[in-house]
């Protein structure tokens, strides 16, 4: 992969970065698969929360796609306050379903 940055610039140094720590992560869910019992679950570990994720960003746009309540503030507190917003979301989304899933068991 180091013979493609000369050529693809930046594109090539960060998608060897990701197969790298793809990797890593793979190597270490293996390790630590042989030290301790582990059930790899990907819908819950990989795609419920990306789907809760992508849930939180559609409804922080339907909040605020019609009027921006922090229009006046500087934009660093602008965006922190969006991004502590978009987090609370996120959050309430995953409480919500850890609830559901604790209640079926």
């Amino acid at each position: 992969m180091c013979f493609g940055i000369p050529r693809l610039g930046i594109f090539a140094y960060l998608v060897g970065a990701l197969a790298s720590e793809l990797l890593l992560a793979f190597m270490h869910v293996l390790t630590l698969k042989k030290m301790v019992e582990f059930v790899w679950n990907a819908w819950d570990m990989i795609a419920k929360p990306s789907a809760l994720m992508i849930l939180a960003i559609g409804i922080y746009y339907a909040a605020f796609s019609f009027i921006d309540p922090f229009g006046g503030l500087p934009l660093f507190i602008k965006t922190a306050l969006h991004i502590l917003i978009l987090s609370i979301f996120y959050l309430v989304l995953l409480f919500g379903a850890h609830i559901m899933k604790h209640g079926e068991e």
